[in-house]
């Protein structure tokens, strides 16, 4: 009997069409995780192995918990999470430790957003491995801007980025939602009071970066000056504070929106080939690859279909393209090296030209954006792989177990090479179809009028039965 159920093979291909374009089959988890840890890689044993040491950027010294290397930090936490291993913690917990857990230049009293942007790595590290003396520098940091009762320090978009999610996660872990309250408060300054109007336009769904670029102020061509990675820090902000807070939160809901807002609007400035300008209001004016932008961008789209925010037929497509763009056109695959990052700056002009072998004046961050993107594809991915790809149920049937649950889409196409009787039962028993396959035969039912639910599929082959469960 078992020597002849080995000539039995049944394949459920499950098939949801996604895509129209066959490039796109080469977003894979294997190979999206194999590039995140070449980036990550080059940071750790190439650029920054000593991360104890002063970053040293056009002969100015700067401590290596200053914005940029913590933004690296950001995606660094976010590969170990999707690949936990004790030497990517190591590097992360050991440079909060070096620094006693301290924002940077280890001011208490400082309250710019850029010195206290490492507080989302420690807070991370924290949630890992929990010790007191980790939260007491960036509490007393936050507490002291809490203090004051100033809501007008996030004066450029980037410190967006750079402070809410600080706030967002002491929050949830103190549960004072002080931290909450002074964060929506500053929040609400810098998108509807900074320069009077605010830096978000929400008509267009983009933030201008700061009061050097809101109206009437225009680049040459008439455009309004969105900057790529400005919104980028504005995108991934709105992003993590949604990811940290609850969503019972007072103001979840008004972060939420503007999110949404946003996702459509960046979906709409995306380039025919994944990557997105350094403006995304212009297509003539610098008009080139960056991939700072674009990373930041891949991160809040895949995190918004990963957490069904965000429909997933509307978006996937430009997750896949973006991701693959950075990973074919940007990383080197020789040793992780990022091509066409725009160096520090304010506007879409600075550091140009761009380019595949261009080296920015600090390479940290963009890192970090591109490590973000990886972590929320590679999710992304293997939900795909799962659902998608060809499900090979054995001969003997015996590794899937009655409880298993299989999804598919529209279509249900089954091959067999024996002689199987195929029954279609609703969960409550009912059955809805049966039918019997010839050896070597294929059958492919279209299943749109189906309702949506649980079915059971009942196999027969050699007088033994196996029902699967399936998911439409």
């Amino acid at each position: 009997m078992k020597k002849h159920l080995t000539n039995t093979l049944l394949f459920l291909f499950l098939s949801f069409s996604l895509s129209g374009n066959a490039a796109l089959n080469a977003f894979r988890s294997d190979s999206i995780l194999k590039y995140a840890k070449l980036t990550d890689d080059y940071i750790r044993f190439i650029k920054h192995p000593d991360y104890w040491n002063n970053t040293v950027v056009d002969g100015k010294s700067r401590p290596s918990n200053i914005w940029t290397r913590a933004v690296f930090y950001e995606g660094h936490v976010a590969l170990y999470q999707i690949a936990p291993d004790t030497a990517l913690f190591n590097y992360a917990y050991n440079w909060g430790k070096n620094f006693n857990w301290q924002v940077a230049y280890g001011k208490a009293t400082s309250t710019s957003g850029d010195d206290q942007c490492c507080g989302q790595t420690y807070l991370q590290l924290y949630q890992l491995k929990p010790s007191a003396n980790m939260l007491t520098g960036i509490k007393a940091c936050l507490d002291n801007s809490i203090k004051a009762k100033n809501y007008t320090y996030w004066w450029w978009v980037d410190a967006l980025q750079m402070a809410m999610p600080v706030y967002a996660l002491l929050g949830s872990i103190t549960k004072d939602t002080t931290y909450y309250d002074y964060m929506y408060q500053s929040y609400s300054w810098s998108r509807n009071t900074a320069d009077v109007t605010g830096l978000f336009n929400v008509n267009d769904g983009l933030w201008w970066r700061d009061k050097n670029f809101n109206p009437p102020i225009v680049n040459t061509n008439g455009k309004n000056i969105y900057w790529s990675r400005g919104n980028g820090w504005a995108y991934a902000a709105l992003t993590r504070v949604l990811a940290f807070l609850p969503k019972t939160e007072t103001h979840y809901k008004e972060y939420l929106s503007d999110y949404k807002l946003m996702s459509a609007a960046i979906l709409a400035c995306q380039r025919n080939d994944g990557f997105w300008n350094a403006n995304l209001a212009d297509t003539v004016l610098y008009a080139g690859k960056e991939t700072t932008g674009t990373g930041l961008f891949v991160y809040g789209l895949a995190w918004g279909i990963n957490n069904e925010v965000l429909n997933r037929s509307t978006y996937i497509n430009a997750v896949k393209k973006g991701w693959l763009a950075i990973q074919q056109e940007a990383i080197h695959p020789d040793n992780g090296f990022l091509g066409w990052v725009q160096g520090t700056g304010d506007d879409p002009s600075d550091g140009q030209p761009f380019g595949y072998g261009n080296i920015p004046n600090f390479e940290d961050y963009g890192a970090g954006c591109v490590l973000l993107a990886a972590a929320e594809s590679w999710k992304l991915s293997r939900t795909i792989e799962k659902e998608d790809s060809v499900m090979q149920l054995s001969s003997t049937f015996s590794e899937f177990p009655d409880t298993n649950v299989l999804k598919f889409g529209n279509k249900l196409t089954l091959k067999v090479r024996e002689r199987t009787k195929v029954r279609i039962y609703r969960l409550n028993g009912s059955l809805m179809r049966s039918f019997i396959m010839d050896g070597f035969q294929e059958e492919e039912s279209d299943i749109t009028e189906w309702q949506p639910g649980m079915y059971i599929l009942q196999l027969q082959s050699n007088n033994l039965v196996r029902n699967v469960k399936i998911v439409r």
